[in-house]
Formats: structure tokens, C-alpha cells, sequence
């Protein structure tokens, strides 16, 4: 497996690679360019339905946040333990 997305628009950049040709690896950026449109929409119908993305190893500013609200507590337990509850997810 690659290495998973930074921000939102590098999500949407390996998106698009799924949509067009499924192969995540590939570096056509031409084959991907009219499909960032695409992506946007399945990115967006899926918070419409009520479902967020989140990446698997939580970045800097979500465990600052969850430290400083859980008052210090172990927040990577927790994170870990929350996606392995999560639908859809295989371990």
C-alpha cells in the first residue's frame, strides 16, 4: 500500500486515479485531470450521507486536539480502537 493522502486535495488527486483506472500507482496525470471533478462529487456525496473520511494514523493537529480534550489520556488507543469499530473495515 502507497502512502496515504496529507491533506484534502491530495486525497481527491488518488481519487481520481481510482475512478479512472483503478491503478493507484499510476503517474498519468493527464488520464486523471478531468476526473478531480468527479472525486470532488464522491467526496462530498459521501459527507452527505453522513460519513466522513479520516486518514488511519491520525496527523499532529488531531492528536494535539484529542489530547488536549481528553485531558492527556492515551488518544492513539483510542483512535485505533474507534476505526477498528468502524463499518466497513477489515484488520
Amino acid at each position: 500500500m502507497s502512502e496515504p493522502a496529507k491533506d484534502e486535495d491530495e486525497l481527491v488527486q488518488w481519487m481520481a486515479k481510482g475512478i479512472c483506472c483503478g491503478n493507484l500507482s499510476c503517474d498519468n496525470k493527464f488520464c486523471h485531470i478531468d476526473l478531480i471533478c468527479n472525486a470532488h462529487n464522491v467526496l462530498a456525496a459521501i459527507r452527505a450521507a453522513g460519513w466522513a473520511v479520516v486518514p488511519v494514523e491520525p496527523t499532529r493537529e488531531m492528536l494535539r486536539a484529542g489530547y488536549d480534550e481528553s485531558g492527556g489520556r492515551a488518544v492513539i488507543g483510542i483512535w485505533e480502537a474507534m476505526l477498528a469499530a468502524a463499518p466497513g473495515v477489515k484488520p
